[in-house]
């Protein structure tokens, strides 16, 4: 993901990420890009959907969630991520 973002010059307009990954989770990730948006000067900011195995109450405790404009269970309907971009790329 860093790599695209920095072969893209962070024209980026929306990040997908699982929150466990190994080597790097999602928060560390999104805490990269966000750096790197700013370093870049870029008039908009990254719209960005976590992925989580973990059921909606566990998720919404947990303060990394909210460095991530939306989440969506992994477990969830296909139909609610499509939805989910939709709306962060509209808006």
């Amino acid at each position: 993901a860093l790599q695209i973002f920095d072969a893209q010059d962070g024209e980026i307009d929306l990040l997908i990420s699982d929150m466990k990954m190994p080597g790097m989770d999602g928060l560390e990730l999104m805490d990269k890009l966000t750096h790197r948006t700013k370093a870049l000067n870029l008039p908009r900011q990254l719209k960005s959907i976590a992925l989580t195995g973990y059921p909606k109450e566990y998720t919404e405790s947990d303060s990394a969630v909210y460095s991530f404009d939306e989440y969506i269970e992994k477990a969830g309907d296909f139909e609610e991520l499509l939805r989910v971009v939709r709306e962060l790329l509209i808006s």
